[in-house]
């Protein structure tokens, strides 16, 4: 949410919530770009395919993955 003068620099905004995004990559994925809406920015992220699991486990799985498409 912008306030006061924060409204005429929408591209801090956008720079927060894209370091954001790059943050929390290994768990999500952007869905939605940002975008200003009226006084608020709005971000929609989603969860990827591996969310919640060990990054070891993602990788077995993964590799299962390839193994079955060849």
């Amino acid at each position: 949410m912008f306030r006061g003068r924060e409204t005429t620099h929408p591209e801090r905004g956008r720079d927060l919530l894209m370091r954001l995004a790059e943050d929390v990559s290994e768990i999500g994925q952007i869905e939605s770009q940002p975008l200003l809406d009226g006084r608020n920015m709005v971000m929609v992220l989603a969860p990827t395919k591996n969310a919640g699991m060990k990054r070891e486990d993602a990788e077995d799985e993964n590799i299962e993955q390839r193994q079955e498409a060849v």
